[in-house]
């Protein structure tokens, strides 16, 4: 159904492209790039490699419709003279136990697909279908391939300002070291590819070691959960309210839309707040009382 759908109405000449960026923060921006007949109005169904969190959803030009669809698919309702498509969205994800999960599908009409991870990201599981793979500036990035799943695993490294952690790869005749910093800036030189079962096999053994040690020092602490102000400005409106929208909470705040979505679902994956939808808009509410900082 998909691709009878899509082939009429993909520009063909173009590559219908993915970006997946971990940040530093552990939140997931996705960036989806389509192309498409401009010759007339046209409607697409696709599926996403990320489930989106309710209304994070944002489109470019403004006169293209986006409707959320079952299944993690989505409509897109195209008006003639518009060929590319620019989707962005904040990826969903589950934190357990100091654990973030989330899955990341390769869609049936990417031609491509890439995943940037930062730093201070550590990865517990890996990809088992890897085409390219590079160091550049903060960001580790890796091309996925075609038909591939990720059921991606990972924590938070705890970075010492001025550390300068550092990298092994393989070279020949012998290892060299790649060391990064934070004042690392990007080089016109070509990223250098590594074999990607030994990237895996690294990282891997890196992530596990690293995760280990942060579980075990946070149990032994068990110290509050750790909200910022603009966090605590956001439970104060929604407490307020009773229950609030994502334009409530706005209009209240002034957050940046993707500022608030991102810190909304940190909230909901510690489980402080909760969702329900009402006549097809979700609103918030508080589920429990944060811990004392």
């Amino acid at each position: 159904m998909l691709s009878a759908l899509f082939t009429s109405t993909v520009y063909s000449q173009e590559a219908n492209r993915v970006l997946i960026v971990i940040s530093s923060d552990g939140t997931i921006d996705v960036f989806l790039t389509i192309y498409m007949d401009p010759s007339s109005d046209s409607i697409a169904s696709i599926d996403l490699p990320i489930q989106p969190i309710s209304g994070s959803i944002s489109v470019s030009p403004v006169d293209v419709v986006i409707q959320p669809l079952p299944n993690n698919t989505i409509a897109i309702l195209k008006p003639r003279g518009v060929s590319k498509i620019d989707i962005s969205y904040i990826g969903s994800i589950n934190v357990s136990e100091g654990i973030i999960r989330t899955s990341i599908k390769y869609p049936q009409w990417a031609d491509n697909l890439t995943v940037r991870v930062h730093r201070n990201i550590v990865l517990i599981s890996v990809p088992v279908n890897i085409t390219s793979f590079s160091i550049f500036g903060e960001y580790v990035i890796i091309g996925l391939a075609k038909g591939s799943r990720w059921d991606l695993e990972y924590t938070l490294a705890q970075i010492t300002p001025g550390a300068v952690p550092s990298v092994e790869t393989p070279a020949i005749g012998g290892t060299q070291t790649t060391t990064a910093t934070q004042s690392i800036a990007p080089t016109t030189s070509a990223p250098e590819f590594v074999s990607p079962l030994l990237l895996a096999g690294v990282i891997v053994g890196v992530g596990l070691a690293v995760s280990l040690l942060i579980l075990i020092r946070r149990r032994k602490s068990e110290g509050p959960e750790y909200l910022d102000s603009t966090d605590k400005e956001i439970l104060r409106v929604i407490e307020k309210l009773g229950e609030a929208s994502a334009r409530d909470i706005m209009s209240h705040t002034n957050l940046p839309k993707t500022t608030l979505y991102r810190r909304l679902n940190k909230m909901i994956s510690m489980g402080i707040i909760g969702t329900k939808a009402k006549s097809g808009i979700t609103y918030y509410y508080i589920l429990r009382k944060p811990e004392q900082q």
